[in-house]
């Protein structure tokens, strides 16, 4: 009988038996939609697509089901969803600012070019985002484009192991943030994941990637936040 290794709440654990696997979805500890994998997978899989893995009594309707795909590669959405943190936390950032620093921040919106700020809230977004994932297991935009992030080896996320990975997304993946570099990186981390399936960041600092389906109602919350943001640029900044 084959012996099972499960991802549950950002870590891995195993290995049990296919009954004791079973089991645990009777009686509610894990559900069908758990990723799972055993030897000779390629990737972790859902436990409702392994044949024979799960009675079909036990599995419930399709209408409705959130369902997983298997360690697909999504570079747009991931990038969407990074775009989405940073003008979420920019916005957070510059009310906090306007709220208790009106000075400050009538000095920083008048005095320092679009590029540096660009850079300045990027840069502050690599030491909050480790923090994200530390204690909440995702920031908004992942949350909200169904994309999942763990550790390889099982572990919970360290501050210190999660700020690396930022850093290094920051440096690989927005080239710093500065303009015509910040293309180039791009497009290498965009040929990098579609050829390998996995970032140099991910496959450095032993992390990996799930992605859910996104679904109506946040595809629409989504849309909506980037078109107020682009309303607000283009419109409310002449």
């Amino acid at each position: 009988m084959r012996s099972w290794y499960y991802f549950k709440d950002g870590k891995r654990f195993g290995p049990v038996s296919e009954d004791e696997l079973i089991g645990m979805m009777r009686s509610g500890e894990l559900s069908s939609d758990v990723y799972v994998w055993t030897r000779g997978m390629r990737d972790w899989v859902v436990a409702h697509e392994v044949k024979d893995l799960v009675p079909e009594d036990f599995l419930p309707p399709p209408v409705g089901l959130v369902s997983f795909s298997s360690m697909r590669v999504r570079p747009w959405v991931r990038f969407f969803a990074r775009m989405l943190d940073i003008l979420l936390f920019s916005s957070f950032l510059g009310f906090m600012l306007f709220y208790f620093f009106p000075s400050f921040f009538d000095w920083v919106t008048y005095s320092v070019s679009d590029t540096l700020l660009g850079f300045l809230v990027v840069f502050v977004f690599v030491f909050i985002e480790p923090l994200m994932l530390v204690l909440w297991g995702a920031t908004p935009g992942k949350a909200l484009l169904g994309i999942r992030l763990g550790c390889v080896d099982g572990s919970r996320f360290s501050y210190l192991g999660c700020l690396r990975r930022s850093f290094w997304v920051w440096v690989r993946g927005l080239g710093l943030g500065l303009p015509v570099v910040c293309l180039v990186a791009f497009f290498m981390a965009y040929r990098c994941l579609r050829r390998e399936g996995v970032t140099s960041w991910d496959r450095d600092y032993g992390f990996f990637v799930l992605h859910s389906r996104v679904g109506f109602l946040r595809g629409v919350v989504v849309v909506l936040i980037f078109v107020v943001f682009f309303y607000i640029m283009v419109f409310e900044g002449r």
